[in-house]
């Protein structure tokens, strides 16, 4: 009978045994007393491995923020509202469509330079009561700004002007196009020395790895956003040459609103790329596969550790890695040299991760731990296999 299969409650009623409930009361008392003690001993001991082990202060150091970004969105600022002046004036003096689309594209991206730039800043405020985990996801935020803007001021503005260009198309006169094409030029060059200054800066932080895989895997969304920003405005430069010098050789106003269009899509293009990127970091992306698989090997290679099982991670910002690792230790090894196992694990992710900021280990049962292990790599193999549909 299932009544049969049950161990024997180690609990009895006082009431029943005819026990005098004082002396119960009594002996709880004195339980409690034993596990204060035992966990004053191990605060006790791990207070003094933090004071003897030298590695063990590596938990209370924050990696140092690399700020490349700053050169390239103070120089992409600097750059685009110095254009956004001119390309307005030329458009004032020529009419042309194209180049009011251009100003808008100039101004719309000085604005998300100076969104981007107090987004970094806002990211480096140290963690407090209602942020304990900081405000790296700051950036993050003003980045979707920034795709929301490019969309809608700098897209949506641009391909309505340009449509009702074209609806309006018998109304449109050419003037002469030496003034555009002069401020193009000049554009063009300030423009150009800012997109190479963000690809400087670009190619440094992605190193050997190639630049679409780098845009989806980096964290640091302020190292992409001023190249993308950068290269499509040169290539709207482009477009409005393309479109002034089309207009004028042929003598249809139309193939200038046909720019200011072409123009407007790029920019959509742009934020769309932008907000895919940045929702994913704002929702909460991890560590590659091969760093988990990387911090697992650390976890199993100390001596006191059985098996190693969930490796949880998320970016809380670009150099903010939370970790949550999931492991069984043996059950002969005693409460010191656990602790001691902990801080040894710690720095050896911190070594080779400085960005894992907040690490935390959780003991498990051998059951439990081998149950999550399973599910994890499962989890891994799917996303694998996504991964390899999608390329």
């Amino acid at each position: 009978m299932k009544g049969a299969d049950q161990p024997p409650s180690n609990q009895t009623n006082p009431a029943s045994t005819g026990a005098d409930p004082r002396r119960t009361h009594k002996g709880l008392l004195r339980d409690k007393k034993r596990v204060d003690a035992v966990r004053d001993m191990l605060m006790e001991q791990a207070d003094e491995l933090s004071d003897s082990n030298p590695t063990a202060s590596l938990r209370k150091e924050k990696p140092k923020q690399e700020g490349n970004s700053v050169v390239a969105v103070v120089a992409a600022i600097c750059g685009n509202i110095l254009v956004g002046i001119v390309k307005f004036i030329a458009a004032f003096v020529t009419g042309s469509q194209a180049m009011i689309s251009e100003g808008i594209h100039s101004i719309v991206d000085s604005g998300n330079g100076i969104l981007v730039l107090f987004g970094i800043h806002r990211s480096k405020k140290p963690s407090d009561e209602d942020h304990p985990f900081g405000y790296g996801k700051e950036l993050y935020f003003w980045t979707l700004v920034v795709a929301v803007l490019i969309f809608a001021v700098g897209g949506l503005i641009s391909l309505i002007q340009g449509v009702a260009h074209i609806v309006n198309l018998d109304q449109a006169h050419l003037s002469d196009p030496l003034p555009s094409l002069v401020v193009l030029g000049i554009a063009a060059v300030i423009e150009g020395c800012t997109l190479g200054v963000a690809i400087k800066q670009f190619n440094v932080a992605r190193g050997d790895t190639s630049p679409l895989r780098f845009i989806h895997h980096c964290k640091d969304p302020s190292l992409y956003t001023v190249v993308l920003e950068d290269a499509a405005a040169e290539t709207g430069l482009l477009f409005a040459f393309l479109g002034i010098v089309a207009s004028h050789l042929t003598g249809n106003p139309m193939y200038d609103a046909i720019a200011s269009i072409a123009i407007a899509l790029l920019l959509m293009a742009v934020s769309t790329v932008l907000l895919s990127e940045t929702k994913a970091l704002l929702i909460g992306e991890g560590m590659t596969k091969p760093q988990i698989r990387r911090v697992v090997e650390i976890v199993e290679s100390d001596a006191n550790v059985v098996d190693c099982g969930r490796v949880l991670s998320m970016f809380l910002g670009p150099h903010d890695i939370l970790l949550a690792i999931d492991a069984n230790f043996s059950p002969d090894a005693p409460a010191r040299q656990i602790l001691q196992s902990i801080d040894r694990i710690e720095a050896g992710i911190r070594s080779e991760f400085p960005d894992a900021t907040s690490v935390f280990i959780e003991a498990e049962s051998l059951k439990q731990v081998q149950k999550q292990a399973i599910e994890f790599e499962l989890m891994e193999s799917d996303a694998e296999e996504e991964e390899a549909l999608r390329d």
